[in-house]
């Protein structure tokens, strides 16, 4: 699996500015508690126990330059 995500462990470069994740829902950081779905980050911590959890054999974060907006969580069966 290969999944873009935003990884509040990893901000993208819009963070401060566009994007803040300032609120909080359960395991999730949103922009918007309007239109939480908008944009919604995790810690990385989170993101891997969860892959492993539904099963699969290894997670990992692969982690871009610091102009990717969103780190791609790679997982294999």
């Amino acid at each position: 699996m290969a999944m873009f995500c935003f990884s509040i462990d990893h901000a993208p470069p819009t963070f401060g500015d566009r994007h803040t994740f300032r609120f909080r829902i359960g395991n999730a950081y949103v922009e918007s508690m309007s239109v939480p779905e908008a944009a919604i980050a995790y810690e990385e911590k989170f993101l891997l126990e969860m892959a492993l959890e539904a099963g699969f054999r290894t997670a990992e974060m692969s982690i871009g330059g610091p102009e990717d907006w969103q780190h791609m969580l790679l997982c294999r069966k």
